[in-house]
């Protein structure tokens, strides 16, 4: 938390796990990382469609330890491929 700050407070997370989600929980996200590990394809297509329709910026993680998975988010935004 040190390397980021305190942003805990701005991430929300969704298990993604049904096709039948409510897409609108992505609409207000700045950026959207997927851990597509427990997804099914028409989750993960579904979830797509959304954010290329909308623009979204997205990542994908592939850690598992929310620690490393930390990390992970923090490098993305650094380096500025969202």
């Amino acid at each position: 938390r040190a390397r980021g700050g305190d942003w805990s407070s701005d991430v929300c997370s969704s298990d993604l796990f049904s096709e039948n989600f409510d897409t609108s929980v992505l609409a207000n996200c700045d950026y959207v990382f997927f851990y597509p590990g427990f997804m099914n394809h028409a989750t993960y297509y579904k979830a797509m469609s959304f954010i290329r329709t909308n623009q979204l910026k997205f990542g994908y993680i592939g850690k598992t330890n929310i620690d490393l998975v930390e990390l992970e988010i923090i490098d993305e935004l650094e380096k500025g491929r969202l």
